[in-house]
């Protein structure tokens, strides 16, 4: 698993957050606490092993929240096939 562009995760994973514990997106507390925990080991250089932890963490989210649109839209930003 890759991320393929960090920056943009974390801009489009921190207006998540934001929008959940604003109540503007649907969600919760609970929600932008999971995206946040998920998201807190975005690698800033080159580390395979925290890229890999992050890319899981998302994808496991996005398991639990199939239907939440916003939150699948973050996993565009994984390659899983690689």
């Amino acid at each position: 698993m890759k991320i393929t562009n960090r920056e943009r995760l974390a801009q489009d994973g921190f207006v998540l957050i934001r929008g959940l514990l604003d109540q503007r997106i649907e969600g919760g507390n609970v929600m932008a606490f999971d995206v946040a925990e998920a998201l807190h080991n975005i690698p800033c250089g080159q580390n395979d092993f925290t890229e890999k932890m992050t890319a899981e963490r998302l994808i496991e989210l996005g398991e639990k929240y199939p239907e939440h649109k916003q939150l699948q839209r973050l996993l565009g930003w994984i390659a899983t096939d690689l």
